[in-house]
């Protein structure tokens, strides 16, 4: 469900009372295991967490003038009575900022080595 809530807390103040409930159960579980150094923030017309721009700037730079693409960097759930709420916590979890940075990165490179893009030294 996308919104036009400029806030997190305007998002969860428009929703109904029972998706609200499950919302903030969700959003309880995430933020009970996810590790410091993420951000809260509304982006694609819903709650994300991202890592902000002062820790990893070279995240943002190709970005910039884009439409950001959301294909695998969101969750959707269509039935709310079907979300693994302790497995979204244990997700939360897996990663520090630091080590999805490093993951991110190492992404990064190998797909530059596939495209030919890097430089044979």
């Amino acid at each position: 469900m996308t919104s036009v809530a400029a806030t997190v807390q305007d998002y969860t103040d428009s929703l109904d009372p029972k998706r609200r409930e499950v919302f903030l159960r969700l959003r309880s579980a995430i933020a009970e295991n996810l590790p410091a150094g993420f951000e809260e923030v509304m982006a694609w017309g819903m709650p994300t967490w991202v890592v902000p721009l002062k820790r990893f700037p070279e995240l943002y730079e190709a970005r910039v003038a884009k439409k950001a693409d959301m294909g695998k960097s969101c969750l959707r759930f269509t039935g709310l009575d079907a979300i693994p709420y302790e497995l979204m916590g244990e997700v939360a979890a897996w990663f520090d900022v630091d080590q999805w940075i490093v993951n991110y990165a190492s992404l990064k490179n190998s797909r530059k080595r596939k495209s030919g893009k890097e430089e044979h030294q």
